[in-house]
């Protein structure tokens, strides 16, 4: 045989074992990368903070606001405010026609003084207390009258409450008012047709209005804090307070859930009435704890227990006493020590959100 087909010869040869080699580092990669999936995942017992917290969706809302509404019905002939204008206490909102209610004091007036006039009669002509107090009982009916018909005569003119903002007007001038409260004037009371002629809110002063499932609204207390992020406005965290909490529950589709208010300490830049928010309660806490993960927990009823993996691959399942069960780690307060190793779930995860 030649001496160059000896060489390609040897070539061949060469790439054959360069391929055999190949395919069995390949193999031998392969089995290896199987092996280690196959090895359990462990964590480390620590010591540190243990958070639990619950969260839902709500909507900001001014902490102070006023519904003002005409006393009577009658057609809106003055209207001095817009929606967005700043107003003053006791600034002249608007007003509607005051002819029947001014008809209506001027009879009432007239009576009254006939019912008095009257009295000063029966007390110059007899001592009977029975006839005196008769008519003392008319002049109190025609006083209670007056006091309604000037009622219904200043409820004609609308004036504000409170300082604030314009953030609603339910009619125009030339409108016909179709009801107001029973007070008469400015309230902070709703309207007979379903909605205020006016409503006014302080801008200045801003809360969180959120609903809580009652399976979370049970752990929730007062002066919890409380951390409120913005869907609109990008990066926008701002601390808070739980200030009250419904003692009664609104049902949806089967649902209840507990209405809530938080405080803000302050107020970002672009924050607007409505807005939606996620609000994310602490519920419970503590500081330099021993602590493991919550998917490193097994929880059987009231038992709770840990896979310890040993040093030398050796396990044992132990029977620990938990404390906070948080969101992302779970207290032990007995059980465990920090430095030992735990097994994760192969099954997921556990915790309470």
């Amino acid at each position: 045989m030649s001496r160059p087909t000896l060489a390609v010869n040897a070539i061949l040869v060469a790439l054959l074992l360069a391929g055999v080699l190949m395919s069995y580092r390949t193999v031998a990669v392969a089995d290896t990368a199987t092996t280690d999936s196959g090895t359990a995942r462990t964590s480390l017992v620590t010591k540190g903070q243990v958070i639990s917290t619950v969260s839902a969706n709500g909507t900001v809302q001014s902490s102070s606001m006023a519904n003002v509404s005409f006393a009577i019905p009658g057609t809106v002939t003055e209207l001095n405010v817009k929606i967005g204008d700043a107003v003053k206490k006791d600034q002249v909102l608007a007003k509607i026609s005051s002819t029947q209610a001014q008809e209506q004091l001027s009879a009432a007036q007239a009576t009254l003084t006939s019912a008095q006039q009257s009295l000063n009669r029966v007390r110059a002509q007899t001592s009977d207390s029975t006839t005196i107090a008769f008519a003392q009982a008319q002049v109190t009916t025609a006083q209670n009258s007056v006091n309604a018909a000037q009622r219904a005569a200043n409820g004609t003119t609308l004036t504000a409450p409170m300082d604030g903002t314009v953030i609603a007007v339910n009619g125009m001038v030339g409108n016909w008012w179709n009801g107001g409260t029973a007070d008469g004037g400015s309230t902070t009371g709703g309207s007979m047709n379903g909605a205020p002629f006016i409503q006014i809110a302080d801008l200045t002063k801003m809360q969180i209005s959120v609903s809580f499932p009652e399976v979370d609204a049970v752990r929730l207390k007062p002066d919890q804090p409380a951390t409120v992020t913005w869907a609109a406005l990008s990066r926008t965290r701002v601390a808070g307070r739980v200030t009250t909490i419904s003692p009664g529950a609104t049902t949806q589709s089967g649902v209840n859930s507990y209405a809530v208010i938080v405080s803000l300490e302050w107020m970002p830049d672009g924050i607007r009435l409505g807005q939606t928010v996620t609000t994310m309660v602490t519920v419970a806490q503590a500081d330099g704890v021993v602590r493991i993960p919550v998917s490193t927990v097994r929880t059987n009823g009231n038992l709770h227990t840990a896979e310890v993996v040993h040093a030398d691959g050796r396990r044992e399942t132990r029977t620990v006493e938990a404390g906070i069960e948080g969101d992302q780690f779970v207290e032990i307060r007995s059980g465990l020590s920090p430095g030992e190793q735990v097994a994760l779930n192969r099954g997921g995860t556990r915790g309470n959100g």
